[in-house]
């Protein structure tokens, strides 16, 4: 039963395990389709002194189709995600996500964290603090999974 039924629902994926298992939770316990669930992964821009980049064989498009089949990889062609919505972004993680969830009128963000030195609160200045000051709609942030 899902018990905070939501229309859109954003995950970020930084390919981490913890990203994977809020996925997974958002998939059983935030959504009624698969097509309500979006997970975003953003790579960093590259420098053009780089030299796939100076060389010409790499180009932002072709890192896109790379994460992309990762990301599907990673998702172990489980049956639950056919249908998932897979956005690949480039530059800050932040405001790429504040900005696709904008786009696509989100109605929750999941994120977790990494605990912090003083394990009790985000440290300032992470992705995940400047996703929930700025996003526009709620966001659920959950601690690590304990062993």
């Amino acid at each position: 039963m899902i018990w905070l039924p939501k229309k859109t629902v954003v995950v970020p994926v930084d390919f981490s395990k913890e990203s994977f298992r809020l996925l997974n939770l958002a998939a059983d316990e935030f959504v009624n389709d698969i097509k309500e669930l979006h997970a975003i992964h953003v790579l960093p821009k590259l420098s053009a002194a780089e030299p796939g980049v100076i060389w010409k064989t790499v180009t932002d498009q072709s890192r896109k189709e790379h994460a992309a089949v990762a990301l599907k990889k990673c998702l172990d062609n489980d049956e639950k995600f056919e249908g998932l919505n897979i956005e690949i972004a480039i530059g800050d993680p932040g405001r790429k996500v504040i900005d696709y969830c904008k786009g696509i009128e989100a109605d929750l963000i999941l994120m977790g964290y990494s605990k912090p030195n003083d394990g009790i609160r985000m440290s300032a200045g992470t992705v995940v603090d400047r996703i929930v000051r700025v996003s526009h709609c709620p966001v659920l942030v959950f601690p690590p999974e304990t062993v």
